[in-house]
């Protein structure tokens, strides 16, 4: 079996680990692996080939940007990947992260279906079955067809004209008798509300939850060293949540000062990683550390936290997660996409969203549950969270889908 990821990109953010890990499992194992990317570093890695650029991809975003097509090029932009494919000749091709202003969505599903290629898609967010935006939220348009997308400018990034309608359409006609396809959900939540949608209603679909190093990185681990590095003060309970930005909601950052300030008189210290934008009046009961690329020090930070909050307002699977729960941390957030499903059982809990008050009373509540997690419990959840696990997973998979139409 000869298998061929494409993603937009390689090695970085959760799809690109994913794909790496994937690909050197596979090679591992003696099955031929090949993975074609668009954004990014390129890569020397076996079997890895780069085909766009951060350029490419920057020009079409902004192109987009004013058409509200993200998804549609002109034709020659996909005929170097057609080629890769062409002369790998797979006999799977699983589709991760294709939303990434690198490749013609529409055409390279096309092409896929109509050379009867086995495939899987991956579902990481909303993209492929919505006209377009990574998270609906409390819009329902998606269902039967978009109209007339309420969030342009903040859910799809378009400043110029709205084409939700038209690339509902394209999407569904891409989709359309497929015969060898698998659509994979990394939540029973997404794998719900794709099936909703008139895109994918013909779709078989299914959940593979999202796998990570549990073995060499995310694990409990000693953190006395990264606690004296940012200066964490002992004698308090560690509150902790990783977010992009302070001053927006859609993660949570905003939520995170809210419960800062609200916390300020009880004994509790938070801890944000990887805000990138500059904030004013930060509580005196908060240490914001610089977004990091070593992993190693991420897993010695979870393993520090007393309990790691989750605020997003909407999400999927979020890996932030389950790389709190595995480093044997609890984690408490809201009940909003898949959230609920990347907290092992006795590991944590969700709260309806919004609901700051009871929100406040489980970090409280979990901080001080962590200390009495077993160490059975830790060791099922290192499993369950496993790169091994999910990649027994896609195997299976893989293997479904090449016999799906013999």
């Amino acid at each position: 079996m000869k298998v061929l990821q494409i993603n937009c990109v390689y090695g970085k953010g959760s799809t690109g680990k994913i794909t790496r890990d994937i690909h050197l499992a596979l090679l591992k194992q003696g099955i031929p692996s090949f993975v074609c990317f668009g954004r990014g570093e390129s890569s020397c890695e076996e079997n890895v080939f780069q085909v766009a650029t951060d350029l490419i991809s920057r020009m079409r975003r902004a192109v987009s940007s004013i058409t509200g097509a993200p998804y549609g090029f002109t034709p020659w932009t996909n005929k170097k990947l057609e080629k890769e494919i062409h002369r790998i000749q797979p006999d799977v091709v699983h589709l991760q992260c294709i939303n990434g202003y690198f490749a013609d969505i529409y055409r390279l599903l096309d092409y896929l279906k109509n050379n009867h290629y086995p495939t899987v898609l991956t579902l990481h967010a909303e993209f492929m079955h919505t006209g377009g935006c990574g998270y609906a939220l409390d819009c329902n348009q998606w269902i039967e067809g978009c109209q007339k997308c309420p969030r342009l400018k903040s859910g799809l990034g378009v400043m110029g004209l709205d084409r939700v309608k038209s690339n509902y359409e394209k999407m569904r006609q891409a989709f359309q008798d497929f015969e060898k396809l698998i659509v994979v959900g990394v939540s029973d939540w997404i794998v719900q509300r794709a099936g909703k949608s008139r895109i994918m209603s013909d779709c078989r679909i299914m959940t593979i939850h999202n796998g990570i190093d549990t073995t060499n990185v995310f694990f409990p681990r000693d953190a006395q060293a990264v606690k004296e590095k940012y200066g964490i003060p002992d004698g308090k309970k560690i509150v902790l949540s990783v977010v992009p930005n302070l001053n927006s909601d859609l993660k949570g950052g905003k939520r995170m000062l809210e419960l800062a300030r609200t916390m300020a008189s009880k004994d509790y210290f938070f801890v944000v990683v990887g805000a990138r934008e500059e904030v004013s009046n930060v509580p005196e009961n908060m240490r914001i550390i610089p977004y990091t690329e070593s992993q190693q020090e991420l897993a010695e930070i979870y393993s520090l936290a007393d309990v790691f909050v989750m605020g997003s307002k909407m999400d999927n699977y979020p890996t932030v997660c389950i790389e709190a729960n595995s480093c044997g941390t609890p984690v408490v957030g809201f009940d909003v996409g898949g959230v609920s499903e990347t907290i092992y059982p006795g590991m944590g809990c969700t709260v309806p969203y919004g609901d700051t008050e009871q929100l406040v009373e489980k970090i409280c509540e979990w901080a001080e549950k962590k200390t009495a997690i077993t160490e059975q419990t830790k060791k099922d959840v290192l499993w369950q969270n496993s790169k091994e696990r999910m990649i027994e997973d896609y195997l299976e998979i893989y293997r479904s889908v090449t016999k799906q139409t013999d």
